[in-house]
């Protein structure tokens, strides 16, 4: 057998659209709470029963998609060399009209931030160039505060009393842990 061709391949992958859909609809559907147990204030196991279906449905969406993607940009290099020595300017397909398009980044050479901005200032960017600080490391640091045991005779991390606390604001939003057990 074969290459599947364009259409097969486009006719598995709605399959697997439409399959996905149903199943997220599915699960979804069995979100419903059950009231008396709540009500009473039973744990209601089956909240967590669903979350993990929920979640382990979601890894397999997620390595469905992460295969699309690596076949998607297989076919990319393919299609734009294609269209390059075609000498078309653009191709339209399926209602989609496919071109070549350049994306251009400039960042500092060797990592060398210093001189980048100072090329800057020299060139009368100076607009371009501010102090900055990346909130995922600054965000990591003060989970670290958090998490440190105190030695003894020593408190506990305090958010308020922290000299961060006069240039940041914490957010806490709780979410559901989980790993495998």
């Amino acid at each position: 057998m074969g290459k599947p061709t364009s259409a097969e391949l486009s006719q598995k992958l709605g399959d697997l659209s439409a399959e996905l859909s149903e199943t997220a609809t599915k699960l979804g559907d069995a979100l419903q709470p059950v009231e008396e147990a709540e009500a009473a204030g039973y744990l209601d196991t089956s909240l967590f029963t669903r979350w993990n279906d929920l979640d382990a449905a979601g890894s397999r969406v997620d390595q469905v998609l992460k295969k699309l993607k690596e076949y998607k940009e297989k076919l990319e290099v393919r299609a734009l060399d294609n269209l390059s020595k075609s000498g078309a300017g653009s191709v339209n397909i399926g209602g989609r009209t496919f071109f070549v398009r350049i994306e251009r980044w400039a960042r500092a050479t060797d990592g060398n931030n210093a001189r980048a901005v100072q090329v800057l200032k020299d060139n009368g960017l100076d607009d371009l160039v501010g102090e900055g600080f990346n909130v995922q490391t600054i965000s990591a640091h003060v989970r670290e505060l958090f998490a440190r045991v105190p030695e003894p005779g020593e408190e506990e991390f305090d958010w308020e009393a922290s000299p961060l606390s006069e240039g940041f604001t914490l957010s806490e939003t709780p979410k559901l842990g989980h790993r495998t057990s």
